[in-house]
């Protein structure tokens, strides 16, 4: 009897694997503790919050209106304050390669932001909605300037991947919908992986 893994067991199984090798790649920095326990801390609240709106996304094919808006909100809230209490030249490494960068992330929030709204209005809602309009938004202000187009073609070439997949599965190729939160979530995650 062959058994299907859930999505919900996907999606739980890949945060705890990811969750752990963010936590061994942070404490093994070598930065003072309290730093260490926010870092981790931080990493977990958010990756399982991007984890919850992609599984949302998959389930319902909708974004969750408060989790997506008080994630973004934090966000915002974390690079403002970084910005105007160190400048716009302040950087933080966090890992081998990542740079959290307040000024570069308002930057590539404006260009996400702006790109996907535009999206919204001329298709009026058909190809992406206001929900991943504010994903777009947090992802700009987590991977920055920087991981923007590596972060654009995973997501994209992901997403066309599946959908020509359940396209070929249906034997249609016009009217397909497919979830956009769980491929803009795998990019940030990848991102996290190479760089962290």
């Amino acid at each position: 009897m062959k058994r299907k893994i859930s999505s919900k067991s996907f999606f739980s199984i890949s945060f705890f694997l990811l969750s752990s090798y963010y936590i061994v790649r942070i404490i093994g920095m070598e930065i003072p503790f309290f730093e260490t326990l926010f870092l981790c801390l931080l990493g977990v609240i958010l990756l399982g919050s991007l984890s919850y709106l992609a599984y949302f996304d998959l389930k319902e094919m909708s974004v969750h209106n408060v989790l997506s808006l008080v994630l973004m909100l934090s966000l915002f809230t974390l690079n403002l304050s970084l910005f105007f209490t160190y400048g716009k030249d302040y950087s933080v490494l966090i890992g081998k390669n990542f740079i959290f960068f307040p000024y570069q992330n308002f930057l590539s929030t404006i260009i996400l932001g702006t790109i996907f709204q535009l999206i919204v209005l001329i298709t009026k809602e058909k190809a992406l909605g206001l929900g991943d309009v504010r994903v777009a938004i947090i992802v700009g202000l987590l991977i920055g300037y920087q991981n923007l187009l590596l972060w654009m073609n995973i997501t994209v070439f992901s997403a066309l991947f599946y959908g020509s997949l359940i396209a070929i599965k249906k034997k249609c190729f016009k009217g397909i919908k497919i979830p956009f939160v769980p491929f803009m979530v795998l990019g940030v995650m990848v991102i996290l992986l190479l760089k962290i």
